[in-house]
């Protein structure tokens, strides 16, 4: 009987290594996490000689490498073996805490790894405290795996150095040669990651401080200090320990504004099934008259914000990523009720998460956690606490936005009164009259200017309402209802072709089915239509290309479009041509101008219905860059008829029974707003229907076709 064993090729380090964990943050993360495990007061890193540059291009005289070195109890010859070279196993358990009572955090050494391959070589040196009298090394040559078979096949030797004095115990870990890119930005981003965790928002619990021998890291780390929460408006605790729930919100003095029962936060069950959780939450206001009374510079704090905004899990007292990095989204949705639509982050936050058995689980890359049963509860804990403050900010907000408009009505009674007794106090009867009357038509005048705005709040709130209904009912359309139609015609269409003769489906069944299948299709364009008009990321200001956002805009209403048996042709000018606007606010445009033609088609019979999008750049003064761009919009359909060409855009105004006559007001003003005008003509020669241009200012036009 020959006997045999599984042997692994040197592809797999590779694998789990670069390949699991290209991140070089998160890579040498881990190895600080070990050292935090070791007891390790202090952790130092250092980075030489690296830039930009690849290992091909790095002068032999100055390797490039990266040290990182701690004051832990450091490995006995044993550990190295038994522990620290046998990755995706553990010792470490989160019941028994080490000698200073942290809770371990290390995991199965895949992260390490990942680290350790960031060079060509990486040697270890450590002094056990249990014995300060000996350093053992041990030394890794990558280049030894890339030549051999296997795994097995390549030797390491660990070998000792003894001392005649007792030696302070640590690690320390050296990594030459780095093989990879690294950038100017990934040692920030590392920088910010290694400030970030040990919690450095709370004063120091831990009696651990990682430390990055680089400036930027001080920068950093200076700024994290500053520590600005009692700037905040409102600071929100929440807690969760072995079912029970407690909440509430204070204001920046402290002072208790807000409490909340269980039922509040979850009214369909009164415990999530989670770890001990602490959730805190600070929220600033800069536009609050409140902030400028306190003692931070508004600047400074909008400064620190932006360099730690965002809510940061710790698990076991240290940060895990991504959880809180600008890129992760993690609780988007419940921060988009706190920020609403802007830009600058006003807000940061702290999930303190005790687990001692393990109920979370990360991710075997180490990069968040697995969506386990008490993930997704753990985060619905956040998420319903998110939803209760949004409602009691949007309580304060409503509760200061009443004082302050109750304080306009008493400012302008009184300047009104003090007006009248000035007009009264004039002696002479012809200058008092006339002071008078110019008062009267200076009211009415306000009067006019207040009844308009009044209606245009109106009407945008009439949009709004219109948008919340379109958009609930695509949504729940898309999730049932045009599903279970999908569902039920695609089954009745199988058991037709399985019972009945094929011409006989033919002939009475094939073109009603094919009719509720293309009624079925618009229906989801037209609720993906809905909701992707209501895209947060989509009504951001940014650098946009018209044609681009022209094509996906026809694209993504192109089935509606031909189930009404309809050609759209576009006659773009051959050049990218940029402009500054939201992506959201252009789809609008185009969605209503097409709209518009469709609507005018079920006027007239056509044999082919055909619609033209056509640009132009055209000369702009009102434009920075001196140049706009003219988006004409043509059909074949009846033109403006029964209307003057003026009034198409006035509110309310329409020709078409049930219609709202809404929809070129909202492209009217959009295109205001954007710093351009709308024209139209009511028949053309060219397709005998109307013609609407959409003018607006560009940046930049690339003339490369």
């Amino acid at each position: 009987m020959n006997q045999t064993n599984i042997r692994f090729s040197t592809n797999i380090l590779k694998r789990l290594g670069e390949e699991l964990n290209p991140d070089l943050t998160q890579g040498l993360i881990e190895l600080v996490k070990n050292a935090y495990d070791a007891d390790a007061r202090q952790c130092t890193i250092e980075f030489y000689n690296i830039s930009t540059r690849p290992l091909e291009n790095q002068s032999s005289l100055f390797p490039s490498k990266i040290t990182i070195k701690d004051d832990g109890v450091g490995m006995t010859n044993e550990s190295i073996i038994n522990n620290w070279l046998l990755l995706g196993e553990s010792k470490k358990t989160v019941e028994q805490k080490t000698e200073l009572g942290r809770i371990p955090v290390g995991d199965k050494g895949l992260g390490r790894l990942a680290a350790l391959r960031l060079g060509t070589k990486a040697t270890l040196k450590t002094i056990s405290q249990n014995n300060p009298l000996v350093q053992y090394c041990l030394v890794i040559d990558w280049t030894a795996y890339d030549n051999a078979h296997s795994v097995e096949e390549v030797l390491l030797e660990i070998t000792e150095e003894n001392f005649v004095e007792s030696q302070v115990a640590g690690t320390e870990i050296i990594i030459e040669n780095i093989t990879r890119h690294v950038t100017s930005q990934e040692i920030q981003k590392f920088a910010r990651a290694l400030v970030l965790l040990a919690n450095p928002f709370t004063e120091d619990e831990l009696g651990f401080k990682p430390i990055l021998k680089i400036p930027e890291f001080r920068e950093i780390e200076q700024l994290v200090e500053q520590r600005y929460f009692r700037e905040a408006e409102f600071h929100l605790v929440a807690t969760a320990r072995q079912g029970d729930i407690s909440i509430e919100i204070q204001d920046w003095k402290g002072n208790v504004l807000y409490t909340a029962t269980p039922q509040e936060i979850h009214s369909k069950s009164l415990t999530y099934t989670i770890p001990d959780t602490v959730f805190e939450l600070w929220v600033f206001d800069f536009e609050s008259g409140t902030f400028s009374t306190r003692s931070a510079v508004k600047e400074g704090v909008k400064t620190w914000l932006k360099a730690f905004s965002g809510v940061h899990l710790y698990y076991n007292q240290l940060r895990v990523l991504p959880y809180g990095d600008k890129q992760e989204k993690w609780l988007d949705s419940s921060l988009k009720r706190l920020t609403g639509s802007k830009k600058s982050p006003n807000l940061i936050g702290r999930l303190l998460v005790t687990d001692t058995t393990r109920m979370l689980q990360q991710t075997t890359d180490r990069h968040g956690f697995i969506e386990n049963t008490a993930f997704v509860e753990f985060k619905q804990f956040a998420a319903d606490v998110f939803e209760w403050m949004a409602k009691r900010w949007e309580q304060e907000q409503n509760k200061k936005a009443q004082i302050e408009k109750e304080r306009l009505e008493q400012e302008a009674g009184e300047s009104k009164r003090s007006l009248n007794e000035a007009i009264n106090a004039i002696s002479d009867d012809t200058q008092r009259k006339q002071v008078e009357k110019a008062s009267q038509e200076r009211e009415r005048s306000y009067q006019a200017q207040e009844d308009k705005l009044r209606k245009a709040l109106q009407l945008y709130r009439t949009l709004s309402t219109t948008g919340i209904t379109a958009t609930v009912f695509a949504h729940e359309s898309q999730s049932n209802p045009l599903k279970n139609i999908s569902l039920a015609i695609t089954t009745i269409e199988e058991r037709c072709n399985k019972l009945l003769e094929k011409q006989v489906y033919v002939k009475k069944l094939e073109k009603p089915v094919q009719r509720i299948k293309q009624s079925t299709s618009s229906l989801k364009v037209l609720s993906g239509v809905a909701l992707s008009l209501v895209d947060h990321e989509k009504r951001r200001n940014t650098k946009l290309e018209i044609h681009t956002v022209i094509n996906e805009t026809i694209q993504l209403f192109s089935s509606f479009v031909q189930g009404r048996e309809t050609q759209i042709d576009t006659q773009f000018t051959e050049n990218r041509v940029y402009f500054l606007g939201s992506r959201a606010a252009l789809e609008s445009i185009i969605v209503n101008l097409l709209n518009n033609s469709l609507v005018a088609f079920e006027k007239k019979q056509l044999k082919q219905r055909m619609i033209v999008i056509r640009t132009e750049i055209i000369s702009y003064p009102k434009a920075e860059s001196g140049k706009g761009i003219e988006i004409q919009v043509l059909d074949n359909g009846t033109g403006i008829e029964g209307i003057r060409v003026d009034d198409i855009w006035l509110a309310g105004e329409t020709t078409t029974q049930n219609g709202t006559g809404l929809g070129l007001t909202i492209v009217r003003d959009t295109v205001h707003d954007m710093g351009g005008y709308v024209q139209a003509v009511a028949k053309t020669e060219e397709l005998g229907g109307a013609k609407l241009m959409i003018i607006l200012p560009i940046l930049e036009v690339n003339y490369e076709s």
